[in-house]
């Protein structure tokens, strides 16, 4: 018995939970996503996917439960005996019926609810994923690159470990767009952030910035490493072809890169600040090359595979 009222009090909070869920998951269709209503999606997935964990849970108990009393059941009817105690068997029998018929009830919502739960915990999944995410590179959005690079200057700070940020900016995207039309404009975008995506680790990050431009953090690397990390992704982007117009022309492209080394007492204004600077250097000493914060430290420059266009 106490576990029936046990499951009545706990059912109607459950079904709260599914109505906050809902609530909650109905934010992903907002065009603006504020900290704070990330923070509360994320609270309330954990607490969605606890209560799945208790549904399961009480499930198990009330299956247990009907166990008991249908073994209860059987050792009352095999009982023999007259008058009163035939009296009382009945009276057993019929409250054991009740409270098999009154826990398959329970259990029948339970596993509505715990349906329901795990529509809403995997809606509230998707629009977490959703509101930091892309949708034209299929990497990261800049919200994402924001929070990586925050904890990985909390990590540096905690435990001196080393990372380095990188920014990628395609070369005269502007050009591409006036002469091919944004369309082969959002393609270059799409195929450098797969590109750039299958050419990490995956303990790097990689994200869209803005625009033509993309950001790396790099994990547990030195400022020398990650400028051969950065060398390597843009040749990757030098030798790959991409649509241009609707009659099947191969478009050429090339990307400079700009390398920053996490620095002691680093803010996130001033990594990406160096990195910035770095990227600048790279566009005005010729565009299609890396360069990196690091004093006196730049990679042999290269041509492009098919110099396009005008400054």
């Amino acid at each position: 018995m106490n576990l029936i009222y046990v499951v009545l009090w706990v059912l109607p909070s459950v079904l709260v939970g599914v109505g906050v869920g809902i609530r909650i998951g109905l934010g992903k269709s907002r065009p603006h996503h504020d900290e704070s209503l990330d923070a509360e999606r994320d609270k309330t997935l954990k607490v969605l996917q606890t209560v799945l964990q208790s549904t399961e849970q009480l499930t198990k108990d009330v299956d247990t439960h009907n166990a008991d009393l249908e073994s209860v059941e059987r050792n009352v009817v095999s009982l023999q005996g007259t008058g009163q105690l035939e009296d009382v068997q009945n009276a057993l029998l019929t409250q054991i019926t009740t409270l098999l018929d009154s826990n398959q009830r329970l259990e029948d919502d339970l596993v509505c609810t715990h349906y329901q739960l795990e529509e809403q915990t995997q809606q509230l999944d998707l629009a977490h994923k959703e509101a930091r995410m892309d949708e034209l590179s299929g990497v990261p959005n800049r919200k994402s690159f924001n929070e990586r690079l925050v904890y990985l200057l909390a990590l540096h700070k905690r435990r001196q470990e080393p990372f380095a940020l990188v920014l990628a900016d395609v070369d005269r995207f502007k050009w591409i767009n006036d002469t091919y039309g944004h369309l082969a404009g959002d393609q270059v975008v799409s195929r450098i952030g797969e590109a750039l995506t299958e050419s990490l680790r995956e303990t790097d990050f990689v994200g869209r910035y803005g625009g033509d431009e993309f950001t790396l953090l790099l994990s547990d690397v030195d400022g020398r490493t990650a400028g051969k990390i950065a060398e390597k992704n843009r040749l990757i982007v030098a030798r790959t072809l991409f649509d241009g117009s609707g009659n099947h022309e191969r478009l050429a492209i090339s990307a400079s890169f700009g390398v920053a080394s996490v620095r002691d007492g680093d803010t996130p204004e001033s990594i990406i600040a160096r990195a910035d600077d770095a990227l600048y250097k790279a566009k005005d000493g010729g565009r299609n090359q890396v360069r990196s914060d690091m004093e006196g430290e730049t990679t042999e420059e290269s041509t492009a595979t098919q110099e396009i266009g005008a400054s």
